[in-house]
């Protein structure tokens, strides 16, 4: 089957689950350096990577590309099926969900990690959940309600705290989570409630004389 799409719009991790059992040429426009991807895959494997049509041979220069799509998700792509055999392929079992997942890992640097008492919660946008945090969602999910940080996450799920914050870094990228602003309330109000001032008696007495007394109804 013929795919269409933008980088902006889908992970590639989850464009490569769907294509792990397809045989066929991914393109990716005008995704890395302006420049056009062409990537033969036989079942998920990364048969050979062109660059404005020039093959490139090295493996590490594959990944950095990898890596790079992963990161910015620019680029229109499209998926052609053919058939195409791993007999034809430049590289040794170079698998490209494997890649994307190690790319994914090595491109966050500890300096773009939230601070472990950042606390975050729900962002309140309509953003569907990507199948690739789906297991991360249902873990932190319950305890982003009222609002947590990566030091508490650690605590509560008993993960490490470097983990956190990595997990919450990804969910913000995805914008399911925000940080949480100082004084802001840790409950949910009811969204249909009106919000009453509150105002003291004596301003209230005070504009009552007022409105008498231009209605000429003000005692004497």
């Amino acid at each position: 089957m013929a795919l269409f799409g933008d980088l902006k719009d889908h992970l590639l991790t989850d464009l490569a689950k769907i294509l792990k059992s397809q045989s066929g040429t991914l393109f990716l426009h005008q995704a890395y350096q302006h420049r056009t991807i062409e990537l033969n895959l036989s079942r998920g494997q990364v048969l050979s990577l062109y660059l404005d049509g020039f093959p490139v041979l090295d493996q590490a220069q594959v990944r950095e590309i990898l890596q790079h799509l992963q990161t910015q998700r620019e680029g229109a792509f499209e998926f052609q099926p053919r058939p195409l055999s791993v007999i034809s392929s430049g590289f040794h079992d170079l698998t490209l969900i494997d890649l994307l997942q190690t790319s994914r890992d090595q491109a966050v640097l500890p300096s773009q990690l939230p601070h472990p008492d950042t606390r975050f919660m729900f962002s309140g946008l309509p953003v569907a959940v990507p199948a690739i945090v789906e297991e991360i969602w249902a873990l932190l999910k319950p305890h982003l309600e009222s609002g947590a940080s990566s030091a508490e996450l650690s605590v509560l799920v008993g993960r490490s705290e470097d983990e956190m914050q990595r997990m919450l870094y990804q969910l913000r990228a995805l914008e399911l989570v925000t940080p949480q602003r100082a004084g802001a309330p840790t409950g949910h109000r009811n969204a249909d409630a009106p919000v009453v001032p509150s105002v003291s008696p004596p301003l209230v007495h005070r504009f009552l004389s007022a409105l008498r007394r231009l209605t000429g109804t003000a005692r004497t």
